[in-house]
């Protein structure tokens, strides 16, 4: 992964997006003059808390235009897996799975870069694991995190996980009334205020 991708989840880790009604439906919009094109995120949703790990992922697509006339060319899922030590070292434990009302789907693997943490005055950060250990990214774990010992994550790792889906696969997924994500053998049920907040983004962009 290069610099210029670190620096962008960089950006979106750390930027506040102002919309209209990003609390009640859990979705945030943003139109970008510059290259003329929407971003649809979800808020970071908290799907596993335990001692040893806690995950947080996201949601985010981008169409063309202020106003959706067209489908995106894409839907990407952005996992944050905390831990004391890597987990998803192998191609089998990256395997990224939707189970949809009972029924699953294997989507492909998700990619995964290791970071290192340290907490400095309250401030968590990450660097690449064997990468320049000026690059870092900063990050929002909740002081919920049961992970999050006295508040510090230094020494713990990150694994920041993506994978790109197609529109319409992850739209037919979506309209399920239950689902569950899965990475590897870890298995992240989604509760009801995560499921409302997928099927909102998904209806944000599908075209009527």
């Amino acid at each position: 992964m290069n610099k210029l991708q670190l620096l962008t989840l960089s950006l979106l880790l750390i930027t506040t997006y102002v919309t209209g009604n990003a609390q009640g439906s859990g979705i945030h919009t943003e139109y970008m003059k510059d290259n003329k094109t929407t971003r649809v995120e979800t808020n970071t949703l908290y799907v596993y808390n335990t001692p040893d790990q806690f995950v947080e992922l996201t949601l985010r697509s981008w169409y063309k235009g202020e106003k959706l006339t067209s489908p995106p060319n894409k839907v990407d899922v952005e996992v944050l897996s905390f831990s004391k030590k890597p987990l998803y070292k192998n191609d089998k434990d990256l395997a990224f799975i939707i189970v949809a009302d009972g029924q699953e789907s294997r989507l492909g693997n998700l990619t995964n870069m290791v970071m290192r943490g340290e907490t400095k005055n309250g401030v968590d950060r990450f660097f690449a694991v064997n990468g320049n250990p000026n690059v870092g990214v900063q990050v929002g774990v909740p002081q919920s995190a049961q992970i999050k010992v006295g508040g510090d994550l230094t020494g713990m790792t990150m694994e920041w996980m993506a994978l790109s889906m197609k529109p319409d696969q992850f739209l037919k997924l979506a309209k399920a009334a239950k689902l569950e994500f899965r990475i590897g053998n870890t298995s992240l049920p989604l509760n009801d205020r995560h499921v409302e907040i997928i099927h909102n983004f998904a209806n944000q962009i599908t075209t009527q």
